[in-house]
């Protein structure tokens, strides 16, 4: 069986190098292409908001990494701080997913994806473990379905979440890694809305927990 690989990476980009991002992104698109008809990928989705750059693509029994992706748009970005070689992608941690991959037949999509989604919030960094571990739960606990390939990653206090749409909904075929009964029968009773940081122009205003993003670039 195929294992597929769901990859999230963050990078940041200066607002005089935005525009440059973008057409270099275009440029990438012809070698995402090639890795696709390979069968090394299954599709790249790159989404921008004010500095932040996040990227999500899915692997077939390999890993590929952003820059050999993206060269292009690596070359737009600034550096990360914290190794000695210099870096322009940093990887977030999935925290949260509905469904997993089971193959590829599995999860290979079955009807045509009319937008790819990528949205941004930020956590309270107090509230970060209750929303990891609610999370974690519900997607173990299975308490309540939703979308087979949204996905929420974290770094820092910084979430990036992928989303389809049309949504699939679909029960998963892996089995689950808990078998307790954390999450409460009221969602709202796990305290996820008071975990994020508000949008300066939404203050006073009901909360907006994830903001969507521009979509740079999708080939799937």
């Amino acid at each position: 069986m195929e294992h597929i690989y769901r990859n999230l990476y963050r990078a940041a980009i200066t607002a005089k190098h935005l525009d440059a991002c973008k057409s270099a992104a275009a440029e990438d698109a012809a070698g995402i292409r090639r890795e696709i008809s390979a069968g090394r990928l299954l599709g790249l989705s790159l989404f921008n908001w004010k500095q932040h750059v996040f990227v999500y693509f899915e692997t077939v029994d390999c890993q590929l990494t952003p820059d050999a992706l993206l060269p292009a748009v690596s070359a737009t970005l600034e550096s990360w701080p914290g190794e000695a070689a210099p870096r322009k992608w940093i990887s977030l941690i999935d925290i949260f997913h509905f469904n997993a991959p089971a193959g590829l037949a599995h999860w290979s999509r079955k009807t045509p994806v009319e937008h790819h989604l990528g949205k941004i919030g930020v956590l309270k960094p107090d509230r970060i473990q209750n929303y990891c571990f609610y999370h974690y739960a519900l997607q173990e606990e299975r308490a309540f379905g939703g979308d087979k390939y949204q996905i929420i990653g974290i770094n820092e206090n910084i979430l990036f979440a992928y989303m389809e749409a049309p949504a699939v909904q679909e029960t998963p075929v892996v089995e689950p890694a808990l078998h307790t009964h954390v999450v409460p029968e009221n969602w709202a009773d796990a305290g996820i809305s008071p975990s994020f940081i508000p949008w300066a122009d939404k203050i006073g205003t009901a909360q907006e927990r994830l903001r969507d993003m521009d979509e740079v670039l999708s080939v799937w």
